[in-house]
């Protein structure tokens, strides 16, 4: 079994994990609101010179598009690495690597930067 494999395992048993539900046109749009609206507030910010939270609005953004995604094919989960986890592996062949690392430095950055 592939590591991500593994992971999306636990992922499933967890009680705020991945788990399947309606396909949701409403949801997905409300996510993809909430990551235009992230996109505003990292501006904002980074023309504040707010780092902290442009670095973080940044993550948000492709974290909310990634979560609309999912709402629509009916998926939830509100565990972030699991939601990643499940993004890559579903679109693992069509999905250019530089996404998933882009959304993976996005989360690490956003995590150093606040913590």
């Amino acid at each position: 079994m592939r590591k991500d494999e593994e992971h999306l395992k636990w992922c499933f048993k967890q009680r705020n994990g991945i788990k399947l539900s309606k396909p949701s046109n409403n949801l997905e749009k409300a996510y993809r609101e909430k990551a235009r609206n992230a996109i505003k507030s990292m501006d904002v910010n980074a023309r504040e010179g707010i780092t902290e939270w442009a670095v973080s609005a940044s993550y948000y953004a492709k974290y909310f598009i990634v979560y609309a995604l999912l709402s629509k094919i009916g998926f939830k989960c509100e565990i972030h690495d699991c939601t990643i986890t499940l993004f890559e592996y579903l679109f693992h062949h069509t999905l250019p690597s530089h996404i998933r690392d882009e959304l993976r430095k996005s989360r690490g950055d956003r995590v150093d930067t606040q913590y």
